[in-house]
């Protein structure tokens, strides 16, 4: 293992116990294919202790990513657009499976900024801090890729989790595609306009994230809300991105 990087809620300062995930990005070398098996028990091992302690509710997600798909772990930070992480896909665990899929071009850009080492050297080193129209760019890749998958199946939207991260996304991809920033999920929610965010979905999350004694279901608007509100950013993203 040459390094373990954590991003996402817990880098930004905006983890909330039993409603964030912990993200993490492994840096290996070589390939981990024949390794598989091993990874999996692993995994479901660290799932039962958080299932059993008080962030019970929280998902941990792992991207394991070869060196050498890396150019700038050896030779120092590199541009994000000659980050050749994303063009391949990597092991990754997550939501209690182990599956392959290209790294998220939206976390390499928040890496330099935001992303903490556990082992291993800072991201910053690795990749430099990314331009606005990497930012646009990274942006416009996860709405066309994920998210325009997410608005094509209806029942995705009925759990209380994906309607907390498809508002928290939405947020902060606006804020990325209009303006190029890379803003944290709090950052995001407050500086999201009704249009953007509606207030429905805005009261949803911040009740998941104060009333944590209580359990909070998606119910039937909020679901067709947040799936309207996605879809219009999907939709500038895909028109955008013909052009």
């Amino acid at each position: 293992m040459s390094a373990v990087w954590i991003s996402g809620s817990v880098a930004t300062g905006d983890f909330v116990p039993r409603v964030s995930d912990i993200d993490l990005l492994a840096v290996v070398d070589g390939d981990l294919t024949t390794a598989r098996r091993k990874l999996r028990r692993l995994h479901r091992s660290w799932d039962r202790r958080l299932v059993a302690g008080p962030l019970r509710g929280t998902w941990l997600g792992c991207v394991y990513v070869s060196a050498d798909a890396l150019p700038g772990f050896d030779a120092g930070p590199v541009p994000l657009a000659s980050a050749e992480a994303n063009s391949v896909r990597h092991l990754t665990w997550t939501h209690r499976k182990l599956i392959c899929r290209r790294l998220s071009l939206m976390m390499l850009a928040e890496l330099p900024a935001h992303g903490r080492a556990v082992v291993g050297p800072a991201p910053s080193t690795v990749f430099a801090a990314p331009s606005v129209d990497d930012v646009r760019r990274a942006a416009l890749a996860e709405l066309t890729g994920f998210w325009a998958w997410a608005v094509s199946r209806p029942w995705w939207w009925l759990r209380a989790d994906h309607i907390d991260l498809a508002t928290t996304s939405a947020a902060r991809l606006h804020a990325a595609l209009d303006r190029g920033e890379l803003l944290t999920k709090s950052a995001a929610l407050n500086a999201a306009s009704d249009d953007v965010v509606p207030a429905q979905l805005r009261e949803f999350c911040v009740r998941r994230r104060t009333q944590l004694h209580r359990r909070h279901e998606a119910a039937a608007r909020h679901a067709r809300i947040g799936r309207a509100t996605v879809l219009r950013l999907v939709a500038k993203a895909q028109a955008q991105s013909t052009v």
